[in-house]
């Protein structure tokens, strides 16, 4: 990432914030914190998170995200 440089790096966060935003709306999440290209959702159950991992955060991103999903069951 450091060959992209500051603006682009910049510019494909501000996309990803976009699209992780977008898909937290479909799939009734909650965005509870954010942090450069970091996201700490919540969904009112597994349910509702898991098809959002399956659809998209298990294959990464482009860039190399790498997402994790941690269930926390009060």
């Amino acid at each position: 990432m450091l060959e992209m440089g500051d603006r682009k790096w910049g510019e494909l966060q501000q996309q990803h914030h976009v699209l992780v935003r977008r898909e937290l709306a479909r799939f009734r999440g909650r965005e509870v914190n954010t942090a450069g290209d970091y996201f700490l959702i919540a969904f009112d159950g597994p349910g509702r998170a898991h098809p959002l991992w399956d659809e998209h955060l298990a294959a990464g991103t482009p860039v190399g995200h790498r997402h994790r999903v941690e269930t926390l069951v009060p």
